[in-house]
């Protein structure tokens, strides 16, 4: 758990999940999909390079 808590508290994570701080912040560009899989991805490494799909839902539920 602590380990998500860190991927989501990342900059490039954050904005999209948690939203933007300011008006003027920037988003990324990239989908909520992509951004599970990115933190599936920092968290289980062995398990997404298997399947980075259901890695990502994984993550997803977690954090919902």
């Amino acid at each position: 758990i602590w380990q998500l808590l860190n991927q989501i508290e990342l900059s490039e994570n954050r904005v999209m999940l948690l939203g933007k701080r300011k008006k003027g912040d920037r988003t990324s560009g990239d989908s909520k999909v992509t951004v599970y899989q990115r933190m599936g991805a920092a968290i289980f490494p062995q398990l997404h390079s298997l399947n980075a799909v259901a890695v990502g839902d994984r993550v997803k539920r977690k954090y919902e």
